[in-house]
């Protein structure tokens, strides 16, 4: 009787065990970096296990895209990840649960690394941005970042947005987002910005990474034009995302 006791718990034991890893492994699928089109990215930044590539251990085909006066260069790159304490998932005295991620690269903060295959070292071109609007210069190429908000009811209501990548042959439509008003509101409000553009692929036409910034973390998002359908001028080809907790 006692055995058969012993056994029963055994079982359940085992069973809580295989459900705790599945809904764990479940929970870090749900968060890694999206591979659309054969890329991935990461940025130099810290993250919560789970959120960065699967492949960040594999040193082939990562470069880094980085600033360098008033060019953009691409280069090889082995990203170093480190394990770290994370405040929201782990006990601080003990370093052996450590889970955080963190992604560096020696002294250098690269503003994006970048895993493809297809990818070569050198100088990128860089686009021009007007000074007054988000209108984004190539050679002959002119992209506008649009926002087209709908009216809101008072200065404090957040404003509903869409987001297009447009010309005058073609308006791509992005994102919808909620952005802040005039005056601050107890809303939770998002935010896009622009932090590079050019040609990251080398085909003559514009590339963007846009930051999609909200309350509680941010997604990074690469677009090329190379990978572009019809009436696209890019498509989103790898994105990743960091969460606050």
């Amino acid at each position: 009787m006692q055995n058969q006791f012993t056994r029963k718990i055994l079982v359940l034991s085992l069973i809580t065990s295989i459900s705790s890893i599945s809904n764990t492994t479940h929970g870090q699928v749900d968060t890694l970096s999206k591979q659309l089109s054969g890329v991935e990215i990461m940025e130099a930044a810290q993250y919560h296990g789970g959120e960065i590539p699967l492949s960040y251990g594999i040193a082939r085909n990562w470069f880094a895209l980085e600033e360098q006066g008033k060019q953009s260069v691409l280069r090889k790159s082995m990203p170093k990840v480190s394990k770290v304490y994370d405040a929201i998932a782990d006990e601080k005295s003990n370093k052996a649960s450590y889970t955080g991620k963190l992604v560096s690269e020696g002294k250098t903060t690269p503003l994006l690394f970048i895993k493809a295959s297809w990818l070569q070292d050198g100088v990128v071109q860089k686009a021009v941005k007007a000074e007054s609007a988000e209108i984004y210069q190539f050679g002959s190429e002119q992209l506008r970042v649009e926002h087209q908000c709908a009216k809101s009811k008072s200065k404090t209501e957040p404003l509903k947005c869409k987001i297009y990548l447009s010309n005058a042959k073609l308006k791509q439509f992005i994102t919808e987002i909620i952005e802040p008003n005039e005056e601050p509101s107890d809303v939770e409000t998002e935010s896009i910005n622009v932090i590079w553009s050019g040609d990251l692929d080398r085909d003559g036409k514009l590339d963007f990474i846009l930051r999609n910034t909200f309350y509680n973390g941010e997604r990074t998002e690469l677009y090329l034009s190379s990978k572009a359908g019809k009436n696209e001028h890019a498509k989103l080809v790898a994105s990743i995302q960091r969460l606050g907790c």
